[in-house]
């Protein structure tokens, strides 16, 4: 079976430290009518404004809605956050919140976060520790950690 990926963006441009979502996994994004299902009134609630959005399917064939979100009115982008939704529940199963995201990405059954780490001293254009990628699925559920390198 042949897997695709596409991503749905809103109009909204990142700036700043290589911001991006990436779209080379290989993992299947399946088109269904409830593609239509549309999470972004809760971001903007939360005082988020929506920069992407991916759809993937979780590891028990559930639709996930990946999105991720600058802070409403951000001067640098450095204000950030991913929520995940599953089907058409209107609440996020889980959500973080960033300084700065370099990539999200689809994996086998959820998606992965890049971002960047600071010590306590670093000012936001430098971070001096290593970016860190953590990898989340779900589980039917609720969402859990799978990989997150010690660095």
């Amino acid at each position: 079976m042949q897997r695709m990926v596409f991503l749905s963006f809103v109009g909204v441009a990142l700036t700043g430290c290589g911001a991006s979502i990436s779209s080379r996994s290989p993992i299947a994004s399946v088109r269904t009518r409830q593609e239509s299902v549309d999470n972004s009134p809760v971001l903007r609630a939360d005082g988020y404004t929506v920069a992407a959005r991916l759809t993937a399917r979780g590891a028990d064939g559930s639709l996930l809605y990946v999105y991720r979100a600058v802070c409403s009115g951000s001067a640098d982008g450095h204000c950030q956050a991913v929520y995940a939704f599953v089907g058409g529940r209107s609440r996020p199963v889980w959500r973080h919140q960033y300084v700065n995201i370099r990539s999200v990405r689809l994996v086998a059954g959820g998606f992965a976060v890049t971002s960047d780490r600071f010590r306590p001293s670093d000012p936001l254009c430098c971070p001096s520790l290593s970016p860190q990628t953590r990898t989340y699925v779900w589980t039917g559920g609720r969402i859990r950690l799978v990989r997150s390198p010690v660095l």
